[in-house]
C-alpha cells in the first residue's frame, strides 16, 4: 500500500516520533522538497522513515560548524590586513565547497543541512 503524503503529514510524522525539534521548521521543508525532487528524478518512491532521515541529516547554523565537525581546518594563512569579515565569508564559502565536495547540502536562510558522511 501506498499513502501519498504533504508537507504538513511529513512535518506531523517527525513530532510524532517525538522528533518534533531535530529541525528547522524551514529545514523540515527543504527536506520535505528535497526528497519529492529525488522521487520525481528517479521515479522511484521513497518510504518514510523518520527515524533515518533524523540519522542521514543534520542542521547546522552554517557551514563553518558543520565543517569543522568532519576535520575541516580554516585556511590558517590569513592577511592580518584583511577585513575580518571577507576572512569569515572566505572561511564560509570554503567550507560549504569543503562539504559539497563529500556529500549532499541543502543551503537555507539561517542555516545548513547536511547529509552526514
Amino acid at each position: 500500500m501506498k499513502k501519498t503524503i504533504s508537507n504538513h503529514d511529513f512535518r506531523q510524522a517527525f513530532t510524532d516520533y517525538g522528533r518534533g525539534s531535530q529541525f528547522s521548521a524551514d529545514a523540515l521543508d527543504a527536506l520535505f522538497d528535497y526528497f519529492q525532487d529525488w522521487e520525481d528524478s528517479t521515479g522511484e518512491e521513497l518510504e518514510l522513515d523518520v527515524i533515518a532521515i533524523c540519522c542521514d541529516w543534520s542542521e547546522y547554523p552554517n557551514a563553518i560548524e558543520a565543517a569543522a565537525d568532519y576535520g575541516w581546518i580554516p585556511d590558517e594563512d590569513e592577511d592580518e590586513d584583511e577585513d575580518e569579515d571577507e576572512d569569515e565569508d572566505e572561511d564560509e564559502q570554503s567550507a560549504l565547497e569543503y562539504l559539497q565536495d563529500r556529500t549532499a547540502v541543502i543551503e537555507l536562510d539561517d542555516s545548513i543541512l547536511v547529509q552526514n558522511f
